[in-house]
């Protein structure tokens, strides 16, 4: 197995003020559209005092699998799509601390 780098890529939108509900059923909907499977929806957490949706996938193929974290959260005038990659060699348990320890970082200023 080739080894998977662990990255995050941040996306921001013109067009805050969705809730949170809405931005889960969209990033589901994306997720599974782009052929993820195990497409789960988690609790929400708060990111910067905005209640983020959190949902993930598995993709891959024969060779390699990984892992996706999506966090989408509005603030202001901004959507905010906050996405994580891992590895099949990371646990999930793992993964989702490791990336709500970066998400409970971010501050607004």
């Amino acid at each position: 197995m080739t080894a998977f780098a662990t990255n995050v890529n941040v996306v921001v939108s013109d067009g805050g003020g969705d809730m949170a509900a809405v931005l889960e059923s969209t990033a589901r909907q994306d997720l599974e559209k782009a052929g993820g499977m195990n497409v789960a929806v988690h609790a929400p957490v708060l990111v910067a005092e905005s209640e983020a949706a959190h949902v993930s996938g598995q993709f891959g193929g024969t060779d390699k699998n990984y892992f996706v974290h999506v966090y989408q959260f509005s603030h202001a005038t901004n959507q905010y799509a906050v996405t994580f990659l891992f590895g099949e060699a990371i646990s999930q348990d793992n993964a989702i601390a490791l990336a709500e320890s970066v998400l409970a970082s971010w501050a607004w200023s």
